[in-house]
């Protein structure tokens, strides 16, 4: 049986590339993620969560992807409009539980 170690470094050993695709090979990507590809990440975790309220969720990650997504306004995004009412409401929402428990 092969440690999880020794097959990564087998795999290391073969692939060829720069140092900075090690990175990518090091940690698990084979291709560099571009910032389009990471901001629909985000933008599907928001919908997601908005459309289900998940509690599973970590929602400080959440939070965090919604305040990103609010701040690139998904104006190109095919879910925009959505995702952008979703927003909105859980911004009203939010406050207004903030207000209630003060």
């Amino acid at each position: 049986m092969i440690l999880w170690n020794e097959r990564l470094e087998q795999f290391t050993q073969s692939t060829q590339g720069d140092d900075v695709e090690q990175h990518y090979v090091r940690y698990g990507f084979r291709l560099r993620l571009s910032h389009e590809t990471l901001q629909m990440a985000g933008e599907n975790l928001v919908l997601y969560a908005l459309r289900t309220h998940d509690q599973n969720l970590d929602w400080e990650i959440v939070r965090q992807a919604i305040s990103d997504c609010s701040a690139h306004h998904p104006r190109f995004s095919p879910n925009g409009d959505e995702l952008h009412c979703l927003i909105q409401e859980y911004w009203n929402t939010s406050s207004r539980t903030s207000d209630v428990q003060v």
